[in-house]
């Protein structure tokens, strides 16, 4: 079949395609369909074609494809998921800065990395001149990847169907067999165009017996290299080491396979079910293996090789182990770890190295399941025990955590010197996610000690996570100092910005306003030097956080977007619900449940049931809030070690007041008092900062009828939240002190305070506190009215007529207006500074 037949529709929307750019198309349908030849000659004679066939059977390597494509992939020296998605998205850039009609072929046999750059690509083609076709058979291990590219709107879907008798007829040249040769094959173009080149009427439909028949008019010098080239696959360069003959030799082998049409003029075998047809010889695969090995080959290949001849395992091991290898090089943790799991009976080494990257897989418990089993297996190995109780580097699980932590014990029986001092740290920083008591200190002395960096690294993480302190700011900068000179030296970035937000949670405490903002200024350099997603995420977590303590909320909201939409694309469900905490937190401040993100799913961690119950309660679900708050209000009773801990304290003290909860409050009074002074709870500087923790102090005295105690708490709340610039919790600060000065009897200042509230509120858009200001303002809206005309210095008579109404009912007004204020006579009205600026009620 060397004239293509058929396809008209197909090959209409494929040259539209061509011509107009910017999408991709999907080419499906099953094996020996014709997708490739239908993209050949849809592509003839297009500039700027490159095709990326995806071998998995071969053995190729992570990315395979787009390496072809792009001749070659960057380095990127960073840590494994921060890497992969720098790598995805440089490849991305590259991709679309390309005039390149793309063709990606048997999608069905990509490797993952290369399913998420296509995924990646797909997203962000529109309006580029990129065009991508990828051809395909709807397996399942595609149907994910098919399911995210078909909802794009920049992604077109061609399914191919079998050939009619009409279009079989045109390919055996003439209608005598057509209907015969269509019943026996089903109408393949594969199977057609093999019955049409064997002529015989009584030709096989079966394509193993067609290749055979072929091969069989052949000499078996050249049948030996077609067996030899169906071994090698895309590796010919070294077919005439593997057969022993000269390249001429082997060159006219390869016209003869192209006449017989069994290749391609490109010296390709005509489709992989032909090739599978004949490369049958295992020990055409050791000598394929011997000769990759000579030739620096893709490990990946030669392990395969290897695989297949089944003589020597230790050169399979050793080979996939370098395969594996690589693909962690190209952050392609899943395929090292498929590699390494085909190992049948792996030694405990290979366990260790299938943990690490079942681990940076997103596989944890498969990873520390794995890690014990090493363990296990490497009895008298001290070193390996270590290596295996170290690949846990954090977790949420509290099983893994509970396991990882156990392993640390077992490798610290027998571990000194450096090996000793890391695995104390890495206890530590387990035990802090843990929410147990940590060895931190001990841990952070062997550290500094061997002055190692991997233990430097986790004993300051693990030092920080256990300060819940006041006093342990200088601590925590030193920590924070200690881990960004550690995290230079060795290039990790992500430590970095970890402690930059350290240091910006310290400025947070001190109210120090002009350092918080430095340390955002050193995340965004971060951020545009390294290009890592984490580092713009926390960036952006830490900028949406100060923004919204300023009162931005359009910018802190299109910060914490775009940081969800970072976390999402990393695959990192804690990440994102980071910003349906803050959004919740932005419902509290402002008052309007329609900040709350819709339906978020809070993972069974404490800070996250505070945070969904106090959504539930701002959301107006009382009871099923009430009923959550229960069993968080215990832990007031029992507060946890740690930092960590201080964000469950947050939120449930908003709900203790909303349940008016005297028992609860008694109990947060005391975690609350030592921070009276702060500007805020270490952790908020990617998440919300509260504001002053005074204010916290003086509503739980408020819950419990301390009205002395609250105004002092309150006042204290105000003058921090000044100096914060915190404007929202600063209107919430004013009502709370109005509230408890009016139960003080001082409703003058009480009802300045609402008023100063109210005209905040309106400026800042805090639909709540404006409406909670102007409930419990004293006077009414037309005692209000009097009063602004009498701060205008207007007579009774001139605000009569102003108002339309009798001088005796303005004179009503001015009484009561002086009786609620606990004011003698109108000069006191007017010379008190209402509201300090602006003045009175105007702008209401």
């Amino acid at each position: 079949m060397d004239s293509f037949v058929g396809r008209a529709p197909e090959l209409a929307l494929l040259r539209t395609a061509i011509a107009e750019r910017g999408r991709v198309v999907l080419v499906s349908g099953p094996a020996g369909i014709g997708k490739s030849r239908l993209v050949a000659e849809a592509v003839s004679g297009v500039p700027g074609v490159v095709w990326g066939r995806c071998v998995a059977e071969d053995g190729a390597p992570p990315l395979w494809p787009w390496s072809r494509v792009l001749g070659g992939l960057p380095a990127v020296p960073f840590e494994a998921a921060d890497a992969r998605f720098l790598l995805l998205a440089t490849l991305t850039e590259q991709v679309l800065g390309t005039d390149l009609v793309v063709v990606l072929d048997d999608l069905h046999d990509a490797d993952e990395a290369s399913l998420a750059l296509l995924r990646q690509v797909a997203a962000e083609i529109a309006g580029s001149r990129v065009l991508v076709i990828a051809t395909h058979r709807d397996t399942p291990g595609l149907t994910s990847t098919l399911a995210a590219l078909r909802g794009g709107l920049a992604v077109r879907s061609v399914a191919l169907s079998p050939f009619t008798t009409e279009e079989v007829a045109l390919c055996l040249g003439g209608t005598a067999r057509a209907a015969s040769v269509r019943e026996r094959t089903g109408g393949l173009p594969l199977l057609v165009a093999a019955m049409a080149r064997d002529g015989g009427p009584d030709a096989p439909g079966d394509l193993h017996v067609l290749v055979q028949r072929m091969l069989g008019g052949l000499p078996s010098e050249v049948r030996a290299t077609a067996a030899a080239a169906a071994v090698l696959g895309e590796d010919l360069g070294v077919l005439a080491e593997v057969r022993e003959l000269p390249q001429g030799r082997i060159n006219a082998h390869l016209s003869e396979l192209v006449q017989a049409g069994l290749l391609t003029e490109a010296y390709r075998f005509t489709h992989a079910l032909v090739r599978e047809s004949i490369a049958t010889d295992p020990d055409l695969h050791r000598r394929a293996a011997l000769a990759l090995e000579r030739h620096s080959g893709v490990p990946a290949r030669i392990a395969t090789h290897w695989e297949r001849a089944g003589t020597d395992p230790d050169a399979t091991i050793r080979w996939k182990r370098a395969a594996a290898a690589e693909a962690l090089r190209l952050h392609a943790p899943e395929e090292a770890a498929r590699l390494l799991s085909q190992i049948v009976h792996p030694p405990p080494e290979v366990l260790v190295e299938l943990a690490n990257a079942e681990f940076l897989a997103g596989r944890v418990r498969q990873s520390v399941t794995r890690c014990v089993e090493a363990a296990d297996a490497a009895a008298g190995r001290p070193d390996l025990v270590a290596a295996a109780a170290l690949v846990v580097r954090g977790a949420g699980d509290p099983w893994v955590l509970a396991q990882a932590i156990a392993l640390c014990d077992r490798a610290l029986a027998h571990a000194d010197g450096v090996l000793r001092a890391r695995l104390l740290a890495r206890k530590a920083s387990l035990e802090v996610d843990a929410d147990q008591s940590a060895a931190a200190e001990d841990a952070l002395s062997e550290a500094e000690a061997c002055d190692d960096p991997s233990a430097l690294l986790d004993a300051a993480r693990a030092r920080v996570g256990a300060l819940g302190q006041p006093g342990d700011v200088a601590e925590r900068l030193r920590m924070a100092d200690l881990t960004i000179a550690t995290a230079r030296r060795t290039g990790q970035p992500m430590a970095a910005a970890r402690a930059h937000l350290w240091r910006a949670d310290a400025a947070y405490q001190q109210a120090d306003l002009p350092s918080v903002d430095r340390e955002l200024a050193r995340l965004a350099e971060l951020a545009t030097e390294t290009r890592l997603p984490t580092a713009r995420w926390y960036h952006l977590r830490a900028s949406a956080a100060r923004s919204a303590l300023s009162g931005r909320f359009d910018q802190a909201r299109e910060e914490s977007t775009e940081a969800r939409n970072i976390a999402t694309k990393m695959g990192d469900p804690l990440a994102e619900v980071t910003s349906d905490v803050f959004a919740g937190l932005v419902a509290l401040v402002r008052g309007d449940p329609r900040d709350l993100p819709t339906s978020p799913a809070f993972p069974r961690i404490p800070v996250l049931e505070a945070a969904q119950a106090l959504a539930l309660h701002l959301n107006g679900a009382r009871d099923e809030a009430y009923a959550k708050y229960e069993r968080l209000r215990l832990q007031l009773r029992h507060p946890r070690p740690g930092p960590r801990w201080l964000g469950v304290l947050q939120h449930v003290t908003e709900l203790v007041e909303a349940f008016d909860d005297e028992e609860a409050a008694e109990w947060a009074l005391p975690l609350w008092t030592p921070w009276m002074e702060c500007g805020g709870l270490p952790g908020g500087a990617d998440s919300f900062c509260g504001g002053a923790a005074a204010r916290a102090v003086g509503r739980m005295h408020a819950v419990r009828g301390h009205w002395d105690e609250a105004v002092a708490a309150f006042r204290t709340a105000a003058e921090i939240n000044l100096r914060l610039d915190a404007r929202p919790w600063l209107v919430h600060t004013w009502l709370d002190l109005a509230a408890a000065l009016r139960h003080q009897g001082n409703l003058a200042e009480a009802t300045d305070l609402a008023d100063r509230a109210a005209a905040e509120a309106r400026r800042l858009d805090l639909p709540g506190p404006l409406e909670r200001a102007e409930n419990t303002h004293p006077l009414t809206a037309r005692e209000r009215e009097v009063a602004d005309l009498v701060l205008q210095a207007l007579s009774n008579r001139q605000i009569a007529d102003r108002l339309v109404l009798s001088e005796r009912t303005v004179e009503t007004h001015v009484r009561h207006i002086l009786t609620k204020l606990g004011l003698s006579n109108r000069t006191e009205l007017i010379a008190r500074p209402f509201g300090g600026a602006p003045r009175g009620w105007r702008g209401r």
